[in-house]
């Protein structure tokens, strides 16, 4: 090459060399990945909580549209098992057919055997409502033990008058609405033996482990959803016990947690009476109308899957007065027998599901706030009135 064409080459670049981030540099780079995580959290939570809360929600508006179809297939809504004389009526008035042996089965599953007394948490107001949703038999004798009803007679029983001849039927026809098999809380089988007495589909959610009637839970570790017929929501069976008045208590992750119908801010013109005071749980009770009066209540534990622990209370620290939610205020009442109106109910301690000034033991999120109802909007805490 001579050396004009030397001449017309581009001179030779020296290479650029970037050396990695300063520590500067990678400062601000993580505080500003910071502040944006500190601005966006919030929001992403926030956004997640609703979701969830919305799902819930609709599971709530799905089990009470399955609570209307029965009532309007059948004419009358179910009981929610606090009082014999009425599951009985309404199984003669919605099933005429029905044979004796059905309503006699289900009597000895809901029976006392050693008080000779119905037992209403023999079917809870949670297993309630599993029953009546899952579908009957379309035998019109046989609604219960038919192909498709809630029991099943084991292969080889001999007395289908016993119970214990019995187990689950996962395969329930008629449904009022679809089940997830999964969210119920059913035993599993040892299928490495022949189902028996002793290997039957019963529920988790009775330690004897005996027990037929199963609940429907969002989550394994959640208490479950809760249904109460408006004509028991003040029923009591045993009067000098004010924790049989109507409610819902169960054991999650060992801490006690109990539901009652939650009452409304407004007052029964009509309450029950004796004399000037109310005189009993019952009647008192009765000072407040109830959410739904004349329908039901399905209830949801929310998204911590707990009701609460206030199942009973009272102004001195040694009463034991049935406690109620009054919606949408959060105010706290007792049906309190020798009160004579509804001021002398409230707990002027509690404001706004607001517990702890009263009871010292329990905190402010273990009860109501994030609870649903098919009466809420959304959740109760969501629902308060603006301050």
């Amino acid at each position: 090459m001579n050396a004009r064409s030397n001449l017309l080459q581009p001179a030779p670049v020296a290479p650029t060399s970037r050396s990695a981030f300063t520590l500067v540099e990678m400062l601000v780079v993580i505080s500003i990945i910071g502040i944006l995580a500190a601005i966006l959290l919030p929001a992403v939570t926030s956004v997640l909580r609703s979701a969830r809360e919305a799902a819930l929600k609709a599971e709530v508006q799905s089990l009470s549209e399955g609570i209307e179809r029965y009532q309007s297939k059948f004419g009358d809504y179910p009981p929610d098992f606090m009082n014999w004389n009425i599951v009985e009526r309404h199984y003669r008035k919605i099933l005429p057919d029905i044979a004796a042996s059905e309503l006699q089965l289900l009597k000895t599953m809901c029976w006392n055997a050693s008080t000779n007394t119905y037992d209403p948490t023999a079917m809870d107001r949670a297993e309630a409502l599993v029953w009546a949703l899952g579908g009957y038999s379309s035998d019109p004798q046989y609604p219960f033990t038919g192909v498709g009803g809630p029991l099943a007679l084991l292969t080889g029983a001999t007395d289908p008058t016993n119970p214990a001849q019995y187990h689950y039927n996962i395969d329930r026809l008629n449904g009022m609405v679809e089940l997830d098999p999964q969210k119920l809380s059913l035993r599993k089988l040892d299928d490495s033996a022949p189902v028996s007495v002793s290997n039957r589909i019963t529920t988790t959610d009775d330690v004897s482990g005996g027990d037929l009637f199963p609940v429907y839970r969002a989550r394994e570790d959640s208490a479950p959803y809760v249904y109460f017929d408006s004509r028991t929501y003040s029923s009591i069976e045993t009067p000098s016990d004010p924790n049989t008045i109507n409610g819902f208590g169960t054991t999650v992750e060992g801490d006690r947690d109990v539901v009652r119908p939650v009452m409304s801010d407004s007052v029964n013109p009509n309450p029950q009476m004796s004399g000037t005071t109310y005189g009993s749980y019952a009647n008192a009770a009765t000072a407040f109308l109830f959410m739904n009066d004349r329908t039901f209540q399905v209830l949801s534990p929310g998204l911590d899957g707990r009701y609460g622990a206030v199942a009973s209370g009272g102004p001195a620290a040694s009463d034991n007065f049935p406690a109620y939610w009054l919606y949408p205020s959060g105010q706290l009442v007792y049906a309190i027998p020798g009160a004579g109106s509804p001021a002398d109910l409230k707990d002027s301690r509690v404001q706004r599901y607001n517990i702890t000034s009263a009871y010292s033991d329990v905190t402010t999120d273990t009860f109501e706030k994030d609870n649903l109802a098919s009466f809420t909007q959304s959740s109760f805490d969501n629902d308060l009135p603006s301050q």
